[in-house]
C-alpha cells in the first residue's frame, strides 16, 4: 500500500520593522519622519540629539497593528492643542515608553487617547489634554484594555465624565502611577472613571487634587469590579462607588 506524506509549512508571519525618527539632529525630527516610521510599525525610537525635543502634529494617527513607541525620556509628542494624537482601533496595540503626550484635543471622547484596542503607558506623561465630551486626557471604549505603569495623567479636562481617564473597556490596571489635577467640569469622574461590567485595579497609585463638577473628585465607579491597593487619594473631592 502506498502511502502519502503531507507536510504542512506554516510560515511564520514577518517581524514587524524597527524604525528611527531622525537622523541626529533635532531638525530631522519632524512629523513627516514620525509618519514614515508609524507605516513601518513596531518598535519606534529617536535619533534627535541629546536635547528635549517636541514634535507637533497636525493630523491624527490611527494604530491598527502592534506599535510600541520609545522617547527616551527625551521626546514629547503634542497635539498642539488642535487635534487628538493617537486613537488605537479595535484589533490594535500601542505602547507609549518613557515619553511625554501633550495638548490633545477632541470635541468628543478622549482628548489625547481614544482607545479600542490595547494601550500601555511605562514610564510615560500624558497631561494638558482636553475632551468636549468624556476622558479628557484617555477614553477606553467598549473591549478596549487600559495599562499604566509608572507614569502619569495630569492637568486634563473632560466637559461631561472623567477628566482624566474614562473607562468602559474590558480591563484596567494601574499600577506605582498618578493622576493629578484633572477635571470633570459638568459631570462626574475627575480623575478616574470605571462603567460597566469589567475588571480594575489599581495598586500602589496615588490620586490628588481631582476634581468634578458631581460626584467622584479622583474615582467615579459605577457597574465595574474595582480593587483598590496602597493607593493614595487626597486633595479631591469625595470617591464615589454606585
Amino acid at each position: 500500500m502506498a502511502v502519502s506524506l503531507f507536510i504542512a509549512l506554516v510560515m511564520p508571519e514577518p517581524a514587524r520593522a524597527n524604525a528611527v525618527v531622525g537622523t541626529g539632529t533635532a531638525g530631522s525630527c519632524t512629523e513627516a519622519a514620525f509618519n514614515t516610521a508609524l507605516l513601518a510599525g513596531g518598535n519606534i525610537t529617536f535619533n534627535c540629539g541629546s536635547s528635549p525635543l517636541t514634535i507637533t502634529f497636525t493630523t491624527p494617527k490611527s494604530i491598527s497593528g502592534t506599535v510600541t513607541i520609545v522617547g527616551g525620556n527625551t521626546i514629547t509628542l503634542s497635539g498642539g492643542s488642535s487635534i487628538r494624537p493617537f486613537t488605537v482601533q479595535a484589533g490594535g496595540s500601542l505602547t507609549l515608553q518613557t515619553l511625554t503626550l501633550t495638548a490633545g484635543t477632541s470635541a468628543g471622547d478622549g482628548g489625547c487617547l481614544y482607545n479600542s484596542g490595547s494601550l500601555s503607558l511605562v514610564d510615560s506623561l500624558v497631561g494638558d489634554c482636553t475632551a468636549g465630551q468624556d476622558g479628557g486626557a484617555v477614553f477606553n471604549a467598549a473591549g478596549g484594555t487600559l495599562s499604566l505603569l509608572r507614569s502619569q495623567v495630569n492637568t486634563s479636562t473632560a466637559a461631561r465624565d472623567c477628566g482624566g481617564i474614562c473607562d468602559y473597556g474590558a480591563s484596567l490596571t494601574m499600577d506605582t502611577s498618578r493622576l493629578d489635577s484633572n477635571t470633570a467640569t459638568a459631570r462626574n469622574a475627575g480623575g478616574l472613571g470605571c462603567f460597566v461590567a469589567g475588571t480594575r485595579t489599581i495598586t500602589s497609585s496615588a490620586m490628588s487634587d481631582n476634581h468634578a463638577g458631581g460626584d467622584g473628585g479622583s474615582i467615579y465607579n459605577s457597574g465595574a469590579s474595582l480593587f483598590v491597593d496602597e493607593t493614595l487619594v487626597e486633595s479631591s473631592t469625595a470617591v464615589a462607588m454606585k
